[in-house]
């Protein structure tokens, strides 16, 4: 079940008058308080904001962590214009609940953490990371996620629209118990398995965006007709790769490589069954695998081999 409504741009405040929050990366807008302060002062706007990691265990790295800032349209506009930030700066959501209530939630958001894996910070404030959380998680759990944000919209680089999802609606009885879950504030947060897998799946996507320009370089003819099915094409590739095992992103444009030039070569029936005995000998690390299977692409390039041809 998709979740999500696809919309080109924010709704105006006058169609969503509930107050309208974002949540902002700081990594990727320098010097944010400063410029918070500033544009307040030049549109006249009494603005609450609060870094988030002030009062935890990253509070020396505040200025560059997640903000929860009211929102105004300068502002908005403002964060789109910075070139590492735009479909990328981090959220934004339209609650009533106290500016207390907010701060308590997101903070419990970003000390998330999986079993084995504590301690680490989870940057559910980045758009692409929310949005795979909250599509791989159940309905009793997305709404204790999305807490007192009533309505949330999650800026999406490829595409440059927002996904837009609410508090979804219950039957009476899971009503009552999703109220009390959206009442009450998180006091801790985990992920299940499921939601971790989820994570995996950003980091995927952030991994086929970075990608993307090799592609077009070296291999323009492969570019589809948008971004989108560019990305996807991309993506496809990186869960092929990973059947194999876990690479980096320089390995993993090797694979990329060789499936441009050559087709799919973990088929069974590709033409090129050397480069298949090559990717799956796992007697090798498959960091030499690809590097290989790399090379033998490019030979091949260089002597195209015919097609076999069936006698009837």
């Amino acid at each position: 079940m998709n979740r999500f409504s696809s919309t080109s741009q924010l709704p105006s405040l006058e169609e969503n008058s509930m107050p309208r929050w974002l949540v902002l990366d700081g990594a990727l807008l320098p010097e944010l308080e400063k410029q918070l302060v500033l544009l307040a002062h030049q549109h006249s706007v009494a603005v609450e904001y609060r870094a988030l990691l002030l009062g935890t265990r990253w509070e020396n790295v505040a200025d560059v962590g997640p903000y929860l800032v009211g929102y105004f349209p300068a502002l908005e506009t403002w964060v789109q214009s910075q070139s590492l930030a735009a479909y990328r700066y981090g959220v934004v959501f339209a609650s009533d609940a106290d500016f207390s209530v907010l701060e308590a939630h997101w903070k419990v958001l970003i000390a998330c953490e999986h079993s084995g894996l504590e301690g680490a910070l989870s940057r559910l404030y980045d758009p692409v990371i929310m949005q795979h959380l909250l599509s791989s998680t159940d309905d009793i759990k997305l709404s204790a996620w999305l807490g007192p944000m009533q309505t949330l919209w999650l800026p999406e680089p490829i595409q440059q629209h927002y996904w837009q999802i609410s508090q979804i609606q219950f039957n009476q009885t899971e009503q009552t118990q999703t109220q009390q879950i959206v009442e009450k504030p998180l006091d801790n947060a985990v992920f299940t398995d499921n939601e971790w897998l989820g994570l995996s799946q950003a980091s995927l996507y952030y991994s086929a965006r970075r990608l993307m320009p090799h592609l077009q370089l070296f291999f323009p003819a492969k570019r589809l007709a948008t971004e989108a099915d560019t990305h996807q094409f991309i993506v496809e590739r990186l869960n092929e790769l990973h059947t194999l095992g876990s690479v980096d992103e320089q390995l993993a444009t090797y694979y990329l490589n060789v499936f441009c030039r050559l087709g799919n070569v973990l088929d069974s029936n590709t033409r090129y069954p050397e480069v298949r005995t090559c990717l799956l000998d796992h007697t090798q690390p498959l960091s030499g695998r690809l590097r290989q299977a790399n090379f033998m692409s490019i030979s091949f390039v260089l002597n195209p081999r015919s097609p076999v041809k069936v006698l009837s």
